[in-house]
């Protein structure tokens, strides 16, 4: 728990550091919605370890690390799997579902009833056209962290079928 002293320094990095990040990476990005869902990001990891950045010599550079570190990750994520996406076509990923599914759903899938190719849709949103999760949370009126766990599983299906493809 963060004691009243913590909660004002980082209260006041948040204030003052938090529009000078979305432009920094913004710049490299272009898409602010995403820079700003980065940096919120930064800081709630600066959040849970708010005792190691008070103990560095420079909380305002080791949050800049953090930062940096966070979109570097969002880029690295996003460009492998917007890259994998564009692979798959929509048909294939339709009638390619893992082992995961029942015959009943994979007809429900096939013929448009129920999935509607949610996993695809989803990644392209997140990888291909860069919306950001929380946006994407917003859409589906489910929490981020749900969120983020279904790109997730998305992203690990995507896997599966780009290694069935390669096998094909």
């Amino acid at each position: 728990m963060m004691n009243e002293d913590d909660k004002k320094i980082f209260d006041e990095l948040y204030e003052k550091l938090f529009p000078n990040f979305v432009g920094y990476v913004n710049s490299h990005i272009q898409d602010e919605k995403v820079a700003e869902d980065i940096v919120q990001e930064s800081f709630i990891i600066a959040y849970n370890k708010i005792d190691t950045m008070l103990a560095s010599p420079n909380p305002s550079g080791w949050l800049f690390w953090v930062v940096k570190n966070t979109m570097r990750n969002y880029i690295r994520v996003s460009g492998r799997v917007a890259r994998e996406i564009v692979i798959v076509p929509p048909d294939w990923w339709a009638n390619n579902l893992s082992d995961e599914k029942s015959a009943e759903e994979n007809i429900d899938f096939l013929y448009n009833d129920l999935l509607k190719y949610d996993e695809y849709k989803l990644l392209k949103k997140f990888a291909v056209d860069k919306t950001p999760q929380k946006e994407l949370a917003e859409e589906q009126g489910i929490s981020l962290a749900a969120c983020k766990q279904k790109i997730y599983r998305a992203k690990i299906k995507l896997g599966k079928i780009i290694k069935k493809m390669k096998k094909s």
